[in-house]
């Protein structure tokens, strides 16, 4: 069984994205916000992607820029 931290960058090969978080932090965004289910891998095959929610940037009313 493997699970990532969050915050570490998305690996399409070890992951399948099952939602989003967004964020106001633009560095953030594609970053793996949360694991909903861990992946399983035996040795260097991976047998069940791990299930994760991506984060996505959402620039926030305070970002806008003021006339």
């Amino acid at each position: 069984m493997f699970h990532t931290a969050g915050g570490d960058r998305f690996d399409a090969r070890r992951q399948s994205s099952v939602g989003t978080v967004e964020t106001s932090n633009s560095e953030l965004a594609g970053r793996v916000a949360e694991t909903a289910q861990p992946g399983f891998e035996q040795g260097a095959t991976v047998l069940s992607k791990e299930k994760v929610k991506i984060y996505s940037f959402a620039r926030s009313d305070s970002d806008e820029p003021k006339p």
